[in-house]
Formats: C-alpha cells, sequence, structure tokens
C-alpha cells in the first residue's frame, strides 16, 4: 500500500519505518531539511533503539523515502498519517499550528478520495476541526480517520510493531478498511497467540457493565458495529460483549459552528 507521513520526527519518523518494515511504500515528507538529510542519510535525530536499522532497510529495500517537497510525496497515497507538533501555548492550551498548516499541505497536493490519519497528540474534538477544514478546503473528497498512538521513548519501535491496542475511529467504512489493510500484517502476528476460552469468559462482565452503565448528561454514544478484539481465536466469543462503545464527543470552540454533525465509528484493531 502507498503510505505519506507529515512530520518527520519521533511519532513520524517511527511509524513511517515500521511500516516500511512490514511492506508499504511510505514517503515522509517535513519542512526540516536538515532533518529529512540525515534521514536519507539512514541516521535518525533522536535515540530509538531499533530505528537506525529499520532506515536502512527500507532505504535498500526501496519502500522508505524522505522529502521536503509535498507534491513529491503525498500524491498517490492512499493513507496520509498526520504526525506532527502539537506544543502547549503560554496559557497551557494546545498549539494547533501545525496541525492547521499540515492539514491545508495535505488538502491541496493529496489524492481524491485519500484519508488523512491523524497521529498527533490532540485535544477532544480535534478530528472534528480537521474534518471541518477538509470540507472547506476539498469538499468530500478527502476521509479524516484518528489513529492514536501509543509509542513510548525508548521502545517505541517495539510499540509499533508489537502493539497490545490499536484503535481507529472514523465517520465512514473507507478509512477503517483502509486502516485495516494498513496494519494487517502486525495484527495477524499479534493475533497468533491464543486466548483461552476462560479468558474471553472473564472479559464478559467488564465489558456487559461497561455497556450498560449510565451516560451522563453531555455525552454521547459512538455508534459501533464492528468492533474487532485483540485476539483472532476468540472474535466471536468477545465480539458480542462489545456491542458499543461509549465516549466522550465534542466540537472544537474555534469551529464548532462549522463542524459536520455525524456519527463516528471506533474500532479496535
Amino acid at each position: 500500500m502507498e503510505l505519506a507521513v507529515v512530520g518527520a520526527g519521533h511519532v513520524g519518523a517511527v511509524c513511517a519505518a515500521c511500516m516500511a518494515a512490514v511492506g508499504h511504500r511510505v514517503r515522509v515528507v517535513d519542512v526540516d531539511a536538515q532533518r529529512i538529510a540525515l534521514l536519507r542519510a539512514g541516521r535518525a535525530p533522536f535515540f530509538e533503539p531499533g530505528i537506525s536499522e529499520l532506515l536502512e532497510q527500507g532505504r535498500t529495500r526501496e519502500l522508505l523515502s524522505f522529502h521536503v517537497d509535498p507534491a513529491e510525496a503525498l500524491p498517490g497515497a492512499a493513507l496520509v498519517f498526520l504526525c506532527v507538533n502539537t506544543d502547549n501555548g503560554p496559557d497551557g492550551s494546545v498549539d494547533l499550528s501545525y496541525v492547521e498548516s499540515a492539514v491545508q499541505t495535505v488538502s491541496r497536493f493529496a489524492d481524491d478520495g485519500a484519508v488523512l490519519v491523524n497521529r498527533s497528540t490532540a485535544p477532544v474534538g480535534t478530528a472534528e476541526y480537521i474534518r471541518s477544514m477538509i470540507e472547506e478546503l476539498r469538499g468530500g473528497s478527502l476521509h479524516v480517520a484518528v489513529n492514536p498512538e501509543f509509542l513510548a521513548e525508548g521502545t517505541a519501535v517495539h510499540d509499533f510493531l508489537e502493539p497490545d491496542r490499536i484503535l481507529v475511529g472514523a465517520w465512514d467504512k473507507r478509512p477503517i478498511a483502509l486502516l485495516a489493510d494498513a496494519y494487517a500484517p502486525i495484527v495477524e502476528r499479534r493475533d497468533a497467540r491464543p486466548v483461552s476460552d476462560v479468558a474471553a469468559r472473564r472479559t464478559r462482565p467488564a465489558a456487559s457493565a461497561a455497556r450498560t452503565a449510565p451516560i451522563p448528561p453531555g455525552i454521547s454514544r459512538f455508534a459501533e458495529k464492528n468492533v474487532r478484539m485483540r485476539y483472532a481465536a476468540n472474535y466471536s466469543k468477545m465480539t458480542s460483549d462489545f456491542n458499543h462503545v461509549r465516549c466522550c464527543k465534542t466540537t472544537h470552540k474555534a469551529r464548532e459552528s462549522r463542524a459536520p454533525q455525524s456519527s463516528a465509528a471506533t474500532v479496535a484493531l
């Protein structure tokens, strides 16, 4: 699959190197020319065990490339992972200026039908904010999804290739299907580990309690039709207890009036 990553920092470089390691063609774009030069030479601009080997492997197999020109990196990509900084401002609020700039770049160069996948750490409601920007800039020709990262510095490569959870959220089926395809090599390797029937039965009470718990005012439910649990061996036993996911849904204040109002699905791969 053709993938692109916007942002060559810790999250972006690890995501790109690991996706290339499992066979995808990945192009990374960043405005920092010095950082791109280091990565092209197979050197990460940060310390992370295992990353240098993956960078060299991706370059040798011609599956990984780094660019400063988005016109070289974004066209042709089915998924565009957004991995940019979201620093805190002086007043403690999250600075989304890099996110906004990246969204504008993606809207300009990405192909119709591409999925913009936010992996940047951001407040609740940022996905709807991004979606409202895409609607303004490209109409309905691009999709938006969320794929939060759970990477710890020092173990990020292992965390990506051997995850204990992969979460994706979107407003329609296409982004979820594409993300499932992208993560398939990782999920299939992880799902080879079986779980006993006893473990599956022990999961049911907690799942039932979560499903029937009262929802406080202001909290709305994300419709969840296809929750795929961690282990394929007990998929049929466990998914029947996870019919819905309850979570908080808000909209970004800056564009609350323009944010599309529709349900979103969250899927655990």
